[in-house]
C-alpha cells in the first residue's frame, strides 16, 4: 500500500480479505473524475489489462490505480528486472507493467461508496 492514500468502505475489510485469499497478483482501482492526475489502467476490447500509464496527457480510461496491491511471493523474482527511472527510483508502475506483460495481474475495481 502506498502511503499517500486513504481508503474507506463499509465492507473494505471483507473485500481485502477476499482478494488476499485468491493468492494472485491484484491491483485495486477506482473510477475517478480527473484521470490525468493518476496512473490509469489501459485495457483492450476484451477488457484485458494492457498497461498502466502514469498521468496520461490524453484520455486512456478513468480507472485509476489506487496504490493498494496484492502480490504473490514469486513476484519478488521480478524485482531484479527493474531499472531505476529518470527520477532515480524504482517505480511500482514498472513492476505492475512487467507483471501485466506476463499475464499475471488482475484488477479489482472498488465500487461506488468506497
Amino acid at each position: 500500500m502506498l502511503g499517500d492514500n486513504f481508503f474507506y468502505s463499509d465492507n473494505l475489510i471483507k473485500i481485502l480479505s477476499q482478494i488476499s485469499k485468491r493468492k494472485e497478483n491484484t491491483i485495486i482501482s477506482y473510477k475517478v473524475e480527473k484521470p490525468e492526475n493518476f496512473g490509469v489502467i489501459k485495457r483492450n476490447r476484451l477488457n484485458k489489462l494492457i498497461k498502466i500509464i502514469e498521468k496520461p496527457k490524453k484520455y486512456i480510461s478513468n480507472l485509476a490505480v489506487t496504490g493498494l496491491y496484492f502480490y504473490e511471493n514469486s513476484t519478488l523474482k521480478l524485482l531484479s528486472k527493474l531499472k531505476k527511472s529518470r527520477r532515480g527510483e524504482y517505480e511500482i508502475t514498472d513492476l505492475n507493467n512487467l507483471i501485466i506483460s506476463q499475464n499475471k495481474l488482475t484488477n479489482f475495481e472498488l465500487g461506488r461508496g468506497s
